[in-house]
């Protein structure tokens, strides 16, 4: 067997190497895999797992001379759900390893598969193969159906005998899964594959409707991986990987402590096996670190918090695990919710500037009017917009910025406009407000970065947007400014209900 290494390429790169065990384990199983492979004409086939998301290579099989690839494992090697990856279009097969199956054959014709793939020594791979045999064939019938579906719905015809016939196709997919889970023997893998495509049912609850829909969220968060039976085999595959993609993108709702609650879930379900644990932590960070969904980013820190700071993570560098720390603890103070870290910025004369700029004295070439102290500027809401002067997305920003600007001032909403470069560049940030006419707002700049607001407010990219309350208080940010009228009305309204209750 091979050893690997994987590459995690978002925020941070993690490098690390997993090796199976070289100790024969209490519960050591000997595996005998043969592969007869029709039409294949490569002389080695690769044995892979998925860990998360990941693949992982576990060995090279050569050809023999009766034309046939065989596995045998001399350590350790997990029971689950493998892929069986023919070089070099790199087509695959999925296939199970059961430890009550240890001994097994597998012919497939590599042009027809998955029909016509057959097993001898294996009930769990026959099982597997006759429900991926069955989508085959049902699948072209379904996807007809859901085409005239789409058809009749944009022609605004009656679609109400499709939507009929899809509904039946469906339940009778549902049927035939929950008939091979009744025939499966008790200890196959597929039976608990084929659970973890069936829906939740839910007991018998009581109240109003919302109450109701209310009760059915948190039953089907609580228990949706009670329908796995604990079978630890299912976790190391693509399937578990996708079931947990859906429950914590579209089962759990999307605030940042539901999020985090139901990744800790997951986290406790793998924690048994430390590679499977450690990809799907470092995954969850990654994910997080840079959030598709404004406030997530408190996720963040909820998982460095709790599984890095103070923890051993052997498989991080020391220097990445610094590097996700320190990203936590810049993050943690402008999460939403928290009060804006104070800064202390100037007000900008631009037009002085302008005329200062060829000043022989590079300190001499910008003007600034006084200091602005964050904290002590009053304000029903304030507005940060933070830019470059070479930033092309700043640069379609500042219209939007400034109509909203003329629309809101009116009801006691203030835009702080920081250009955030250092005195070098200040004539360059005075020409982009003179060409934007951005003088009803207030313009400020900090030109030695001695409030050390860029860091203050992790701008990384621009522009940034926060919004904040009288009290300096985080309400929201890193919105566009395409964004920025619609949700400021929403807070708002939100404020005016708030008042009449």
């Amino acid at each position: 067997m091979i050893s690997f290494y994987l590459r995690v390429s978002f925020f941070f790169t993690i490098l690390y190497t997993i090796s199976a065990t070289s100790l024969m384990a209490d519960n050591f199983v000997k595996y005998r895999a043969t592969f007869e492979l029709e039409n294949f004409t490569g002389d080695k086939v690769v044995l892979a797992h998925y860990i998360a998301d990941k693949i992982y290579v576990d060995d090279t099989l050569q050809i023999n001379k009766k034309g046939k690839f065989i596995f045998e494992n001399d350590e350790e090697f997990k029971a689950g759900m493998y892929l069986l990856v023919m070089p070099p279009e790199n087509n695959m097969l999925e296939l199970i390893f059961n430890e009550h199956e240890p001994k097994f054959e597998m012919k497939a014709n590599v042009m027809t598969a998955p029909l016509g793939v057959t097993f001898k020594g294996s009930k769990d791979n026959t099982l597997f193969y006759k429900y991926y045999q069955y989508m085959k064939k049902i699948n072209p019938e379904l996807d007809t159906l859901n085409k005239q579906l789409t058809a009749l719905k944009e022609e605004d015809k009656d679609s109400k005998a499709v939507e009929e016939e899809i509904i039946k196709l469906r339940e009778k997919i549902v049927e035939t899964k929950k008939n091979l889970i009744k025939s499966a023997p008790e200890n196959a893998l597929t039976k608990t594959f084929l659970s973890s495509q069936l829906e939740i049912e839910y007991p018998d609850f009581e109240g109003t409707e919302k109450e109701i829909n209310l009760q059915k969220y948190y039953y089907r968060v609580s228990n949706f991986y009670n329908k796995l039976n604990g079978d630890k085999r299912f976790y190391r595959s693509k399937m578990f990987s996708d079931m947990t993609n859906f429950y914590i993108d579209k089962v759990t709702t999307q605030n940042a402590d539901s999020v985090y609650h139901s990744i800790s879930k997951v986290l406790d379900l793998v924690t048994y096996d430390q590679a499977l644990y450690n990809s799907y932590l470092i995954r969850f960070i990654n994910k997080y670190v840079t959030p598709r969904i404004v406030g997530q980013d408190e996720v963040f820190v909820k998982l460095v918090d709790n599984y890095v700071i103070g923890k051993e993570v052997d498989f991080l560098k020391e220097e990445t695990k610094t590097k996700i720390i320190d990203q936590a603890n810049k993050s943690r103070n402008i999460l939403i919710g928290k009060i804006a870290p104070d800064i202390k910025l100037f007000h900008f004369d631009y037009e002085g500037t302008l005329l200062a700029k060829d000043n022989e004295d590079e300190y001499k070439r910008f003007k600034l009017d006084g200091p602005l102290e964050l904290h002590k500027f009053e304000s029903p809401y304030t507005v940060l917009f933070f830019w470059k002067p070479n930033c092309g997305h700043c640069t379609k920003a500042i219209p939007k910025m400034m109509a909203f600007h003329d629309k809101y001032k009116e009801k006691g909403i203030e835009v702080i406009s920081t250009c955030i470069k250092t005195f070098k560049d200040m004539p360059a940030c005075a020409q982009v407000i003179t060409d934007n006419k951005s003088f009803n707002w207030i313009n400020t700049v900090d030109p030695f970065y001695r409030s050390n607001f860029a860091v203050k407010y992790d701008l990384t990219k621009t522009p940034k947007i926060y919004i904040l309350d009288h009290k300096k208080e985080i309400l929201i940010k890193n919105i566009g400014a395409e964004q920025i009228e619609r949700i400021m009305d929403q807070i708002l309204k939100n404020a005016e209900e708030e008042k009449d209750k």
